[in-house]
């Protein structure tokens, strides 16, 4: 029987282990943003992928975008509409976003 168990003593290291990063991924950059705010209420595929592992993709484009929306509405109000589309059948995801301009923003969705 493997039992579990839990020890909470404190001690000492010389070096912390890093991390596993798994996430290669970056949907959004200054270059992206530049882009989008150069453009506003036009909508951008930001983002295309192939492969195999298309929920865990599509759930990681989701979480990184819904990061990028607050922290842009919060910090400059500036809102940022995104959808994400996939295809099992093609084996896609593809993240599309666009910035929305103030005087078109007629319903606060936040």
């Amino acid at each position: 029987m493997n039992e579990e168990t839990i020890d909470c003593t404190p001690v000492a290291v010389d070096e912390v282990p890093k991390g596993v990063v798994k996430r290669n991924i970056t949907i959004m950059n200054d270059e992206t943003l530049a882009t989008l705010s150069m453009n506003p209420d036009q909508w951008f595929r930001i983002f295309k992928y192939n492969g195999n592992d298309i929920n865990k993709v599509a759930n990681t484009a989701n979480s990184s975008l819904s990061y990028w929306s607050n922290k842009l509405w919060q910090k400059n109000d500036i809102d940022l509409e995104y959808k994400i589309t996939r295809s099992k059948a093609e084996g896609t995801v593809e993240a599309y976003a666009r910035l929305i301009r103030k005087d078109n923003n007629a319903t606060d969705t936040h």
